[in-house]
C-alpha cells in the first residue's frame, strides 16, 4: 500500500488528480516538514521528517517523483506516473501507477489506482501486486479565504479488513505556505495528532 503523506494532502487525498490540459508542460513541486509519518491511519514513526515532491504534467497526464529523510520505513522514494481527464462537466477520472521502493530493503512493488473527482468530494480505489485493495472517500472544504478543513475515510482489505478515519486543519500562511494540523484513527488502534508545514513551488 502507498506509504508516502503528501503533505496537506493526507487526509484529503481528494481522489483524482489535476485534469487540467494545457498546451505546455508544467512542473510543480513540494517540500514538506512533518511531525510524525502516519499511512492511511497506520503510524509509522513518532519523529520529525522533511518529505518532497516534484512532478511534471501535459495535457492531463503527469509523472512524478516523491522521497523522504525518515530512515525507519527504508529509505522510501516513489516514481508515479498517470492520465487525468473530464468526462463531464462534474465529473472526472484519473488513472495511475506508483512504484514503491525501499533503499536496502527487497519490497519494491507497484499499486494501481482509479480516481473518481465529483467535485465537492472525491473517491479513489487501490489495488497493488499483492492482491490488497483500499478504498478511501474525501472531501475539503474552505471555512474562509485561509482555513480549510479536509474529511477522509478509508477501508482496507489486506491481511485485514479494517478502517480509518481522519480530519485536517489547514491554514494558508501565503499562497505558497500551509500549515496543518491532522488527528487520525486506525480501528486497529492507532491513533495520531501530529503537525505538518508545506511550501509548494
Amino acid at each position: 500500500m502507498k506509504k508516502t503523506i503528501l503533505a496537506s494532502a493526507l487526509l484529503i487525498a481528494l481522489g483524482c488528480h489535476s485534469t487540467t490540459q494545457a498546451d505546455e508542460v508544467g512542473i510543480s513541486a513540494e517540500v514538506s516538514g512533518m511531525t510524525k509519518y502516519v499511512f492511511r491511519g497506520y503510524k509509522l514513526t513518532n519523529h520529525f521528517h522533511v518529505q518532497g515532491s516534484i512532478e511534471a504534467d501535459y495535457q492531463g497526464f503527469y509523472a512524478g517523483f516523491w522521497g523522504t529523510t525518515d530512515q525507519e520505513v527504508g529509505s522510501e522514494t516513489n516514481l508515479y506516473l498517470g492520465y487525468g481527464f473530464d468526462v463531464s462537466d462534474s465529473i472526472a477520472l484519473d488513472i495511475g501507477v506508483l512504484q514503491y521502493r525501499f533503499d536496502g530493503i527487497d519490497e519494491d512493488y507497484l499499486e494501481y489506482h482509479l480516481g473518481i473527482d465529483f467535485g465537492f468530494a472525491g473517491i479513489t480505489f487501490y489495488y497493488d501486486e499483492f492482491d490488497n485493495i483500499y478504498i478511501e472517500a474525501s472531501t475539503e472544504f474552505a471555512l474562509n479565504d485561509q482555513w480549510s478543513i479536509g474529511l477522509h475515510a478509508g477501508w482496507e482489505d489486506s491481511d485485514e479488513s479494517l478502517y480509518d478515519l481522519g480530519i485536517s486543519l489547514n491554514y494558508a500562511i501565503t499562497d505558497t505556505l500551509t500549515a496543518s494540523a491532522f488527528a487520525t484513527k486506525k480501528e486497529s488502534g492507532d491513533r495520531a495528532i501530529f503537525f505538518g508545514l508545506t511550501a509548494s513551488f
